[in-house]
């Protein structure tokens, strides 16, 4: 394959700039469609939102704000110092 992008001069599209950021970042935990559904994060044991991890803990006012707690309650992060950051703002919210 590179060999091939050098022929045609395009080598360089494998070279990952430092804008590059993977879509999961080593910060948060990847959890399995499987954990996911046995610890009833997303849907109850019924398969219904109501009932969920995500639908007890929902507040949120818009639709952005349900779409970023459903990325966080999905993807929890690693990091003390990051869990203890996002508390403080959440906190800041109150």
């Amino acid at each position: 394959g590179t060999k091939y992008l050098q022929q045609f001069g395009q080598a360089d599209i494998l070279q990952l700039d430092s804008a590059f950021r993977p879509l999961e970042g080593s910060d948060e935990m990847k959890l399995s469609p499987n954990v996911l559904r046995q610890l009833e994060v997303l849907t109850s044991s019924a398969g219904t939102y109501k009932g969920s991890l995500l639908w007890l803990m929902n507040h949120t006012s818009t639709p952005m704000g349900g779409r970023l707690l459903r990325h966080w309650v999905s993807h929890p992060l690693q990091s003390r110092e990051q869990i203890e950051a996002r508390l403080d703002a959440v906190e800041e919210l109150n």
